[in-house]
């Protein structure tokens, strides 16, 4: 059973406690929020570098147009990069590569068309295959999701054991904002540093072999696949990993 995500609410009191500011007043528990917010980001880019995606991605189904080169995904809100794309019912993986490489390969895409595309490609809020599809698929894909901006009524994106570490960035910002002397600030900066130590760097190479783990079918796929994925992002922002081609 999932552990129940803390309560931003619960995070603000620990901050305000941690930082000995235990007034009630809703401009500053305005201000905790925000701080939180910029935490959760930081938070989330720490989790995508080190491919720890649990708290991060989420799954999705899209279905193609006969003899149409793109579908649109606009609609998916929340979708930030591409992890995963598959043909299920083909029991295959396709292959994500970079817009400009996908117009290199296909500069025409519906000038071949095939049951199942080879390759994909997103630009302009579409996903481009290569062939065209020359009939209805329905595709599968694993996605790194943006985070909804967190308000004192709602939840923490995170399972609980990220908790010490956002009151901990908050509780330095926060010393900041106060004003307080050096060495409380340097204190509050030392407690971050050591969470962020013990939370990330003992995950990073667990993060790495999930990831590795996770990919269906990558050590089929040909040299474009890089050792360590992880390394080497490019793609103009498109949800590519190792030098703009990550294949599946």
């Amino acid at each position: 059973m999932a552990v129940a995500k803390s309560s931003i609410s619960s995070l603000i009191t620990k901050i305000k406690r941690r930082a000995d500011y235990n007034i009630t007043d809703t401009g500053t528990d305005n201000l905790i929020v925000d701080m939180l917010n910029d935490a959760i980001k930081r938070v989330r880019q720490k989790l995508l570098d080190i491919g720890m995606f649990d708290d991060i991605s989420a799954s999705t189904t899209l279905t193609t147009v006969a003899d149409t080169a793109y579908v649109d995904v606009s609609t998916i809100v929340d979708l930030d990069e591409i992890v995963v794309q598959s043909d299920r019912t083909a029991d295959r993986s396709i292959m994500l590569i970079t817009y400009d490489k996908f117009i290199q390969l296909y500069p025409d895409p519906t000038a071949c068309t095939s049951n199942t595309p080879i390759h994909a490609a997103r630009w302009n809020s579409r996903i481009y295959f290569g062939p065209t599809p020359s009939e209805v698929l329905t595709l599968y894909f694993d996605y790194i999701k943006q985070l909804d901006e967190v308000t004192s009524s709602s939840t923490s994106p995170f399972e609980p054991k990220y908790d010490p570490l956002l009151i901990a960035m908050v509780v330095t910002e926060f010393k900041q904002w106060l004003g307080l002397d050096s060495l409380q600030i340097q204190s509050a900066m030392a407690r971050e540093k050591t969470l962020d130590d013990e939370i990330f760097l003992g995950a990073t190479n667990i993060g790495v072999i999930r990831a590795s783990q996770s990919r269906r079918g990558i050590d089929t796929l040909g040299p474009h696949i890089p050792s360590n994925p992880i390394i080497g992002y490019e793609g103009y922002g498109l949800g590519f990993y190792g030098g703009g081609e990550y294949g599946r």
